[in-house]
């Protein structure tokens, strides 16, 4: 039998038969361990001997002309033979079954057969493609619908590997806390959320601000709901953002140069370089708690062919085109809400250079004009910009940037081409900039331009990252808006690298290009071995992280869901506020304790009761974790819950002094301590022990219950709303009776007479307020006011008046009954204004707060 009638697969598939085999009785020797310690079996319980039958009877089954066939004939016979054997007892019974037995077997192989011949002349086709791509450069003869096959079995031979890579790292993947708060809010914003790409209420953080991200529309994401096991979910978002990288990158790729080979080849390159495929990754290593960053990349990046083709086509063609950027921009915005600015440079300076680039005076030129006036036209009247300005500048980041501390950093923090401890990194960059030097010098125009984009906004993060290096300004480090081009350096560095191999290749293999179409299967999985696998078997790193997911119950846990737990369709009955810390010493600020008080809880109980721990239960907190805080909120939080000293984190407020006056009036209704005895006017209900730790923490860790909450006031007196420092210090005053009085914006209501049953019920997407009176009340609710709330009234009932109260929470004004549904959904051509006069109020009122 000659290599020819083997064939390129058999080889491929006896030279890993061997190697496994081979690996597997040199395991010891190799320094793989044996027994309880071998590598697999410490990874994914596989033994050594069950690797060894495996590499055998790979090669065996090889050496067949048709191994599948071949074996199920076999066993076909062996089958036949037993019921020979046993016939002689029972002859009729065992003729019967073996005629049937013998058909089926017939039947299977036959389908076998058919199907492994159609795998085959598939492979035949594609090494065809292959070869001829790697002697021309290109092969833009290849139908597209072939091309798209190629590229999808390689984005599901990136399912099965990936998938199988997160399953041994599992324990790595989404961690505490970004990857314990997104997996919680995830589950929790598919019940508490509608389905519309808009910005709704999230009842579980704070005063029931907007949800941090839109996970309904990150496709990373839409597979968490199939399981209840936290490891299937975890490798499920995994695997799934995996491939879409893989998707994403490989069809920018053909686009650019429309090889099949290439393409796959930097899909693959980027799945490896960013993908956890083990701890840690290759390269800036983010995408371990934060998948949904592929989110963040992928809508700009499919922007530029977009871009790319109008002015190119047909009027209608053109607008359509418009319409879809506008679509993509905003479906952006409102999924990754602030991320998005991060991708601004990138998309402003790709789309000029298309627009540059080309002859003035010209119909392309004139048509991406004309386009480019339209699409900002659009974006301004549907309120994009109001709603982008609104959203960043009523922030207490803004209000409060003046005490950022200007950090020093290294140039690590501005590029992967600066970070020495990642030298994967630093060498593909180095490879992307060189291909896109030579794509600009001659390749055509339609590469050109992206190459040009390419190495612009390349040289700016650059040029930032030294800027920052040693002037380390305030805001967010250069790499976070290079990660948009993470997709792009795999493409560039690809476009230099494939003539040197089909170089090499020619010249000293040529025999091995008729046995190409193995590559396809083989190669990837040797680079992620190359690539990867010294993180595994040569360091043995492995993080060992926090990742208790779901959180562990606990007694606090279990009373707080039935007493508090979000359902739509429940009444709210009250939030949580955390204060841990009591044991820390005067002069330690509780900004720097309380992330490591979180995690020496979830080591000890495997519950942090502050974040994740209590929302995965369904638990309203005051506590928040969102960069999008209000300045209002902070500057109450720093005036009454927090100790003198203590300053704050914009994005993650830590409370530290229980002032139960505000936190009554704030809707809490119990309140998690460390405290050995709960504060004045507070019941304790219970108690857990808790191990001593290094003086960060008492021994108990306690439930205790603050009387008479705000689950809906009725003042009947009202105070107008002058300054903001006037109204914050009246709050503050014990003789100001909440309950009875009560700040108000706008003209006075009039007469007032207390509301009577008054209810909150939760609903998707806000909350239906009811009450009964009988004439004018003003009934005061423990949710943040803004001008955007939507007062649904319900049939025969009328519509109330909105009103800010007592600084930061909602009123409503109303005659007789009420029955309404406030919702508060940001949406295209519906928001922004209202977002404004929320900015507006913040600047009136915060004027002498900071």
């Amino acid at each position: 039998m000659t290599v020819r009638d083997i064939g390129s697969w058999r080889i491929a598939g006896m030279i890993a038969g061997l190697l496994i085999t081979t690996t597997a009785l040199a395991a010891f020797q190799l320094g793989l361990g044996k027994g309880e310690h071998f590598l697999l079996y410490r990874l994914c319980l596989v033994s050594r001997t069950a690797m060894g039958w495996f590499g055998v009877a790979l090669t065996l089954s090889c050496l067949f002309r048709d191994p599948l066939v071949a074996l199920l004939r076999r066993a076909g016979v062996m089958a036949r033979r037993c019921w020979i054997v046993i016939g002689s007892w029972f002859p009729k019974a065992a003729r019967a079954v073996g005629r049937r037995l013998e058909r089926l077997g017939a039947g299977v192989a036959a389908g076998a057969s058919l199907l492994w011949n159609g795998l085959r002349r598939e492979a035949n086709a594609v090494g065809a493609a292959y070869r001829e791509d790697l002697r021309s450069g290109a092969s833009a003869s290849i139908p597209g619908g072939r091309v798209a096959l190629i590229l999808a079995g390689q984005a599901l031979l990136v399912g099965v590997v990936t998938g199988a890579a997160f399953w041994i790292v599992r324990n790595d993947l989404l961690g505490y806390i970004d990857g314990h708060i997104w997996l919680t809010l995830i589950q929790n914003q598919e019940m508490l959320s509608g389905g519309m790409p808009a910005l709704s209420p999230n009842p579980l953080e704070g005063l029931g601000d907007t949800w941090p991200f839109n996970f309904r529309f990150m496709p990373e994401f839409l597979l968490a709901g199939l399981w209840d096991n936290a490891d299937y979910i975890k490798v499920a978002i995994h695997t799934t953002a995996a491939m879409e990288l893989f998707l994403l990158v490989a069809g920018l790729s053909w686009w650019l140069e429309k090889s099949p080979v290439k393409a796959s080849a930097a899909g693959w390159l980027a799945v490896i370089l960013i993908c956890p495929i083990s701890y840690p990754a290759l390269t800036f290593n983010i995408f371990m708690d934060l998948p949904q960053i592929l989110s963040y990349i992928a809508l700009p990046l499919l922007i530029v062919p977009v871009w790319a083709g109008l002015g190119r086509g047909t009027l209608t063609a053109d607008l359509f085109r418009v319409g879809l950027i506008a679509a993509m921009l905003w479906l952006h915005l409102l999924t990754i809400r602030l991320l998005t600015l991060y991708t601004y440079p990138f998309l402003g300076l790709f789309c000029a250079v298309f627009l540059v680039g080309l002859r003035p005076g010209g119909s392309e030129f004139k048509r991406k004009l004309g386009g480019a006036v339209a699409l900002l036209l659009s974006l301004l009247a549907s309120g994009y910009f109001t709603l982008l300005y609104a959203m960043v500048g009523d922030t207490a980041f803004m209000f409060y940037a003046d005490e950022l501390k200007r950090v020093e950093h290294s140039w690590g923090d501005g590029s992967w081409l600066f970070r020495t401890v990642e030298p994967v990194g630093v060498v593909v960059t180095a490879l992307a900039l060189i291909g896109a030097l030579v794509r600009l010098r001659s390749g055509r125009a339609d590469v050109r331009r992206p190459a040009l984009a390419f190495l612009i906004v390349f040289g700016g993060i650059a040029t930032a990252t030294l800027v920052w290096a040693h002037a380390s300004w305030v805001g967010a480090p250069p790499i976070y808006y290079e990660q948009v081009l993470w997709a792009l350096h795999p493409i560039f560095a690809v476009f230099l690298i494939a003539p040197l191999v089909a170089t090499l290749w020619n010249r000293w293999s040529p025999v091995s290009l008729r046995h190409a179409r193995s590559g396809w299967l083989v190669l990837p999985v040797l680079a992620i071995l190359a690539f990867q696998g010294p993180n595994v078997w040569l360091r043995g790193n492995h993080n060992n992280r926090l990742g208790v997911y779901p959180p562990t119950p606990s007694v606090l846990t279990d009373d707080l869901r039935d007493k508090l737990g979000l359902a739509v369709g429940t009444p709210f009955r009250g939030r949580v506020a955390t204060m841990t810390g009591h044991f820390c010493p005067p002069d330690v600020d509780a900004k720097t304790v309380g992330w490591p008080i979180d995690r020496t809880l979830v080591a000890m109980v495997g519950n942090d009761h502050r974040g994740p721990g209590l929302w995965y239960y369904r638990i309203p907190t005051l506590h928040e974790a969102n960069h999008l805080i209000k300045p209002l909120f902070s500057a109450l939080v720093r005036r009454y819950l927090v100790r003198p000293g203590d300053t704050q984190d914009h994005g993650t407020p830590t409370l530290s002094f229980a002032n139960v006056r505000i936190l009554r009036l704030l809707g809490v209704s119990h309140l998690i301590s460390d405290a050995p005895e709960p504060v004045a006017g507070v019941r304790r209900l219970r108690e857990i022990a808790l191990p001593p730790t290094e003086g960060i923490l008492g021994h108990t860790l306690a439930l205790d219950e603050i009387p008479r909450p705000n689950l809906g006031l009725s003042p009947t007196e009202t105070v107008p709303l002058g300054s903001g420092a006037e109204a914050l210090e009246w709050l503050g005053r014990e003789d100001t009776d909440l309950e009875r009085r009560a700040i108000l914006a706008g003209p006075a209501p009039g007469e007032l007479v207390p509301a009577r049953a008054l209810r909150i019920t939760i609903v998707q997407d806000g909350f239906r307020i009811q009450a009964e009176s009988a004439g004018r009340s003003l009934v005061v609710i423990p949710f943040q006011y803004s001008h955007c709330w939507e007062a649904i009234p319900r049939e025969g009932m009328s519509l109330p008046d909105l009103r800010r109260a007592d600084l930061i929470l909602t009123g409503l004004v109303f005659e007789g009954g009420l029955d309404t549904t406030l919702q508060y959904r940001l949406r295209p051509f519906h928001g922004g204004g209202c977002l404004l006069k929320d900015l507006e109020d913040s600047k009136a009122l915060m004027t002498l707060l900071r």
